[in-house]
C-alpha cells in the first residue's frame, strides 16, 4: 500500500521532465487519486509530439 498523503487536498504536482542538457523543466499537471493511485492525463502539443502531429498521415508512429 502506498503512502499518498503529501498529495491529498492538493488542486495539482509538479511533474518533472529533463531537458538534454540535464536541466529540470517542472510542469504543474492536475491529477486525482482513485484506489491508492495517482492518474494524470495530458495532451501532447509542443516538442516532438506536435512535430509528429505536423507530417503526413503514417509518418511518425506511436508516441
Amino acid at each position: 500500500m502506498s503512502n499518498l498523503s503529501p498529495f491529498r487536498g492538493q488542486p495539482y504536482l509538479n511533474l518533472e521532465t529533463y531537458k538534454r542538457s540535464g536541466q529540470a523543466v517542472p510542469t504543474p499537471v492536475w491529477f486525482v487519486e482513485h484506489e491508492d493511485r495517482l492518474y494524470v492525463r495530458t495532451v501532447c502539443l509542443f516538442g516532438q509530439g506536435q512535430a509528429r502531429a505536423q507530417q503526413p498521415s503514417g509518418a511518425g508512429g506511436a508516441l
